[in-house]
């Protein structure tokens, strides 16, 4: 009697084995479709065993099998693929931004795209210079000159603005970037929570576990993280160089700092504050303390995250033509600004000295009068006059005094309605069709750009592309550039840049893709593979069922039957 009961009790464990794989098996098959939803299987094992005696020599057991146990319910996933997967994505993050921002100073110079590029502006310009050459004294070539250099200040200054413009669109993309970090975060340390509260049973929490993995491969993108698992199911992460983001069921909360005091730039600090802290509170770590100075080439390993990508693409500050190079060199719209408004200047400078009179080169209108008018007037106020040269000198450390394209306006007498009168290109006061100021303007643009004085305008590239110092390290100066030639080299280098960021970006999309097909091809549900378990598990609860029907007919043909006459 005892040897049925517990064989019923052996089909009764096969009945609730087969029964459990047939819900793990529907339960694959609902969520088939589900994005990130990782294919379920129940482990099958031995139950207990019974001893009933010993072997006849004594030298072992007899054991009685009391059925099989589903000792977990797993999920079928690579954690080595998942690494993959999130280290190819951090980075995908990174020159994806990169790329997006290449793209849009690409179309904001104007070269692919626009009808009227920067490259034109400047080659309008040189033809009317090139028409001064021949009729410096006419006044339709005169005119003709000043709305070009008209055209030419609103060209740039529009390139100028619009730089602004996205890198304070970057600098909302990074308070967003932020905002979602935290976000993930939060929501993974819940999880947490409650898978470790689920698994104190026994059980495993794998949807859980699936919303939280999903959450892990979105952060990674944002930022690069290192993710350590404890025996509990709790996630701990790590940011940055080693920097905890979540640790031993403690968030530490991102918050934001003025950059500086003069845009309203914001960078990632490791603070609880609500409000952005300003640029002088060094209480609060941030982030990315060395973002200006840190090797971000593709070989470094250091270009990791969306959120480190809108960074340098961004930049610290507004550069122009006197910023350090050591500084512009790792930030994207910066080292752009500060290239194109060192072209702007150098342009402006020899404009502007064409026309202007020195104490040793004199220039004449077509009054007759000795002039100091210049054709750009710097905009902010050094003095209430805006017809003469302000006599003021360019200070690099004051903006206030640069010919900048930030800083710099057509001079309102040449604009007048007679303003062609006030162009002084005649070095005698009684030839105004001598071409020797032009010819020199010609020369200067043509062959190197350099002020009155000699000074370089224009550094210039070596063959890979790399800025050559304006001046040896004894003080004596280099040989610069030409305005075309230098032109030239900053859209070369802006493309090689967009490119590169672009190759990169692609490379990683496509690991990610292949990583992904590896991952769902582990994880992913297969409706013919559930079907053919819903089958197996189908015929197991039916066996299993049929035993418990036999051994019932027995035990009561037993209870019943057994000792009755004629039965």
């Amino acid at each position: 009697m005892s040897a049925s009961m517990s064989s019923l009790t052996v089909a009764v464990s096969g009945m609730r084995a087969a029964q459990l794989g047939l819900s793990t098996t529907g339960h694959n098959i609902s969520n088939s479709e589900l994005d990130g939803y990782t294919r379920q299987q129940t482990i099958q094992q031995f139950s207990t065993h019974l001893s009933i005696g010993t072997c006849g020599s004594g030298s072992g057991l007899l054991q009685l099998g009391l059925g099989t146990d589903v000792s977990v319910i797993r999920q079928i996933r690579n954690k080595f693929l998942d690494i993959k997967y999130r280290d190819a994505n951090t980075v995908a993050g990174y020159y994806s931004a990169k790329y997006q921002t290449g793209t849009e100073i690409e179309t904001i110079i104007g070269e692919l795209e626009s009808d009227y590029k920067a490259q034109d502006v400047m080659s309008d310009v040189w033809d009317a210079i090139n028409d001064l050459s021949i009729y410096p004294d006419g006044i339709e070539t005169r005119m003709s000159f000043i709305e070009t250099c008209v055209t030419f200040l609103d060209k740039f200054k529009n390139i100028g603005d619009n730089l602004y413009n996205y890198q304070i669109n970057l600098n909302e993309q990074v308070k967003n970037c932020v905002t979602r970090i935290n976000t993930l975060v939060s929501q993974i340390h819940e999880l947490n929570q409650q898978i470790v509260g689920a698994e104190l049973s026994g059980a495993k929490a794998n949807d859980f576990r699936d919303t939280r993995n999903n959450l892990l491969d979105e952060l990674s993108g944002l930022c690069d993280i290192t993710i350590k698992e404890s025996a509990t199911g709790r996630v701990d992460i790590l940011v940055g160089n080693g920097n905890e983001l979540l640790v031993n069921g403690f968030q530490t909360i991102l918050g934001l700092r003025y950059c500086n005091g003069e845009y309203p730039f914001v960078e990632p600090v490791f603070s609880k504050e609500q409000e952005i802290l300003p640029a002088d509170d060094t209480s609060a770590k941030a982030l990315y303390p060395n973002l200006s100075t840190e090797n971000l080439g593709g070989e470094a390993g250091n270009s990791n995250g969306k959120l480190k990508g809108l960074l340098v693409s961004r930049g610290e500050t507004v550069a122009n033509y006197t910023t350090d190079d050591s500084y512009t060199e790792n930030f994207f719209i910066p080292k752009v600004q500060k290239n194109i408004d060192t072209l702007f200047h150098a342009i402006v400078v020899m404009l502007n000295d064409a026309v202007k009179s020195t104490d040793t080169d004199p220039r004449y209108d077509l009054t007759g009068k000795l002039s100091q008018t210049e054709i750009f007037s710097r905009i902010t106020g050094l003095k209430d006059d805006p017809y003469i040269d302000r006599n003021v000198a360019e200070n690099v450390n004051d903006t206030a005094t640069l010919y900048s394209m930030y800083n710099v306006e057509i001079n309102s007498m040449i604009l007048e309605t007679d303003g062609y009168n006030y162009l002084a290109l005649s070095d005698t006061p009684d030839d105004f069709g001598d071409t020797t100021v032009i010819n020199d303007l010609s020369a200067k643009w043509k062959k190197e750009a350099i002020d009155s004085e000699g000074n370089l305008l224009l550094p210039r590239f070596d063959e890979d592309g790399n800025l050559i110092p304006k001046y040896n390290a004894d003080g004596s100066s280099n040989t610069g550039s030409s305005i075309d030639s230098y032109y030239r080299e900053i859209i070369a280098d802006l493309g090689i840049e967009v490119e590169e960021a672009y190759n990169y970006s692609e490379a990683q999309e496509s690991i990610l893709n292949t990583t992904e097909n590896d991952r769902k091809s582990i994880s992913g549900v297969s409706l013919d593979e559930e079907l053919t378990s819903m089958l197996k598990y189908q015929h197991a609860y039916n066996a299993a069922a049929r035993m418990v029907n036999v051994i019932d007919s027995l035990i009561d043909k037993v209870v019943n039957g057994t000792g009755r006459v004629g039965l």
